[in-house]
């Protein structure tokens, strides 16, 4: 699990810095920003497939591992995290192959629109899955059935139970800020002394986008 968690922390937030340089990109006719964004979009697809992967054992490890909790709490927590898959994976994974794929096959706003998709789902993605950690830090909105499952929770028992706002903010924030940290110490360390100038360009360009987190 928490191998899992490393790889969905980081693809929260470079998701979205892609979308933002690509945004940059089109507003500017930089082609700065555009080579920052391929830089930056294959680490991405590294991160991404790696989180799905290790996704797919924690689905077993429901079963096999934490088997007791499963049979008793699997009403509430399966549908909460069955809705993260029919919306957020679906939706990533429908528009993740343009992303990486289209930028030369499909028109320039199709492919930023692409990016945005992306950068959304991981959004909503972190929105399930911390639902389903605050109910199980903070329960709310069940009932308990005669064979001792948990069952009866209302929709608004995930979003609605003590601390997932707290979570929410604290966990989104904490991946981001983490990302544009990660971002500029990568800029940081690459040694351009040998390089050409669009090299050291790039490297300034990462630089201040990671500075903000220091500041």
């Amino acid at each position: 699990m928490s191998f899992h968690f490393v790889f969905p922390a980081f693809s929260i937030g470079l998701a979205s810095y892609l979308a933002v340089l690509e945004g940059l990109w089109l507003r500017t006719s930089n082609t700065l920003y555009l080579d920052l964004f391929r830089y930056w979009v294959k680490i991405f697809a590294v991160v991404f497939g790696m989180g799905v992967v290790s996704g797919i054992v924690i689905s077993y490890q429901f079963g096999t591992n934490w088997s007791a909790y499963s049979n008793r709490a699997g009403p509430i927590i399966g549908p909460l995290m069955a809705y993260e898959v029919l919306t957020a994976f679906f939706l990533e994974a429908g528009f993740l192959g343009v992303m990486l794929f289209g930028m030369t096959k499909v028109g320039k706003g199709l492919h930023f629109f692409a990016t945005c998709m992306v950068a959304f789902g991981t959004l909503v993605s972190a929105t399930w899955i911390i639902s389903v950690n605050s109910w199980m830090q903070t329960p709310a909105g069940f009932a308990v059935a005669a064979n001792g499952q948990f069952v009866g929770m209302r929709i608004e028992g995930g979003f609605g139970s003590g601390g997932f706002a707290d979570r929410a903010q604290r966990q989104v924030g904490h991946t981001a800020g983490r990302d544009r940290r990660d971002v500029g110490n990568h800029a940081l360390t690459i040694n351009v002394e040998d390089r050409g100038l669009r090299e050291r360009e790039c490297q300034r360009g990462g630089q201040r986008d990671g500075r903000g987190t220091y500041q």
